[in-house]
């Protein structure tokens, strides 16, 4: 299968977010997202972005409700179902908002 790049608006907002991690915070890694490129860290995938351009990440539930509760995304479902640690965030979110999620959920899945 040849290799997929990530998503442009995706990788700057990881490309910041690395930059301005602490001494010995975890990397962020790419790695693959089903169909899709994404980042993680230890192993384990924290965001990537999905059809219609929608930033896709994993984060505490409470933060995904409070996402909601903002307007700013919507909890992911996959093939119907719910999934409760998953946010989706739209284009239209703008990158500001894409790189507070990619924040929340890279603290999440790093343990930071």
């Amino acid at each position: 299968m040849p290799p997929v790049e990530p998503d442009p608006r995706l990788a700057t907002a990881v490309a910041s977010l690395a930059a301005g991690l602490p001494d010995g915070a975890p990397p962020v890694h790419p790695m693959r997202a089903l169909s899709a490129a994404g980042f993680g860290v230890g192993g384990h995938l924290f965001a990537f972005v999905a059809g219609e351009g929608r930033l896709i990440a994993k984060v505490p539930s409470a933060v995904v409700d409070g996402y909601e509760q903002a307007g700013t995304g919507t909890r992911m479902a996959m093939r119907g179902r719910p999934m409760r640690e998953w946010v989706e965030v739209p284009p239209e979110a703008g990158d500001a908002a894409w790189a507070e999620v990619v924040a929340a959920a890279y603290a999440f899945v790093s343990g930071l």
